[in-house]
Parts: C-alpha cells; structure tokens; sequence
C-alpha cells in the first residue's frame, strides 16, 4: 500500500490498526532490559513514533541501520517512559551494541529482531 499518498488523519488511522493487530498498546508499556552490561528501559512505541519509523523507511528504503537507530532512540527509555536517546547519540554506539539494543526493542514491539539467532535444536 503507497501510505506516502495518504493524509494525516488517515495515515494515522492506518499505524494505529497496524498497532492493534500485533496487539500493542496506545499508550507505552515499559519493561527492564539489559545488555553488554547496560541496564535500561525499554517502552513500546507510540502511534506517532511508529508513523515516524514508517514514513523513514518509506522514504529511506535501504537505510536498515537509518531505521535501527531510530527504534533505540525512540525505544530506549527511563523508568518514567521518557526518551533517554537521541538518533546521533545511538549513531555512537558500536555497531554490536546498537544492534543488541535495537533487538531488545524490537521485541518488546513485536517486530522481527535485528540480529539472526540461533534456532532451537529439534528433539
């Protein structure tokens, strides 16, 4: 679907059924994470935060590490769900550790996550 053509309310209105159907919230939901030592938060993203990240990748569609940065900074909360990041302070991050952070956001928002995992083994 070519959301680039669409007007504000209506674009929106499509974020927020996109949101619905993979079950989040309207308004933030916030968990502990940790990694490389790190401890933080990590929230869930608003409609408008969603809307941001699509029309970047709309916009951007090559841009993968443009689009991972984003999630951390829009991702990566205090206790409180206030934004600790900016996109130019997670451009400082080592690559491994920005992916380990955009993976933990990911996931609480139900995106695929960054970084390929290991499959179980069958039994």
């Amino acid at each position: 679907m070519d959301t680039l053509k669409m007007s504000g309310p209506d674009f929106m209105s499509y974020i927020r059924r996109g949101m619905s159907g993979l079950g989040l919230p309207e308004s933030p939901r916030i968990t502990k994470a940790e990694v490389a030592g790190l401890q933080f938060h990590v929230r869930t993203l608003t409609a408008e935060q969603w809307a941001a990240l699509h029309r970047f990748q709309e916009r951007n569609p090559a841009d993968a590490i443009g689009r991972m940065v984003r999630l951390v900074a829009f991702g990566v909360c205090d206790a409180a769900g206030e934004p600790l990041l900016t996109v130019d302070e997670v451009r400082e991050f080592t690559c491994a550790v920005a992916f380990a952070i955009a993976d933990r956001v990911a996931v609480v928002n139900k995106l695929t996550p960054f970084l390929p995992t290991v499959a179980p083994t069958a039994q």
